[in-house]
């Protein structure tokens, strides 16, 4: 199942696999439960990966489409207040 969110107050951090692979760890600095944290791959990131490796530093707004799972929530789409896509929320 898919959740969308959108975050005003939030840290994105980039990490690299064992595998030598670049993620981002995107944390929601409002919700202080466990469920703080996705994670972005470019492999699951179907809208805004170049976005995100290029301009994040810039977003103050960004919505996010998500999937909840066992081992963490895994983003599938991201929107940014300076991409040319408007947010859907």
């Amino acid at each position: 199942m898919f959740f969308k969110k959108k975050l005003t107050n939030f840290k994105i951090i980039e990490k690299t696999d064992i595998k030598g692979q670049n993620y981002f760890i995107i944390f929601d600095n409002d919700n202080q439960d466990n469920n703080n944290a996705y994670f972005c791959w470019e492999t699951s990131v179907k809208t805004s990966w170049g976005d995100l490796v290029k301009e994040r530093e810039n977003w103050k707004e960004i919505e996010i489409e998500y999937e909840d799972k066992e081992k963490g929530n895994k983003v599938v789409n991201i929107w940014s207040d300076t991409s040319e896509t408007e947010f859907l929320i």
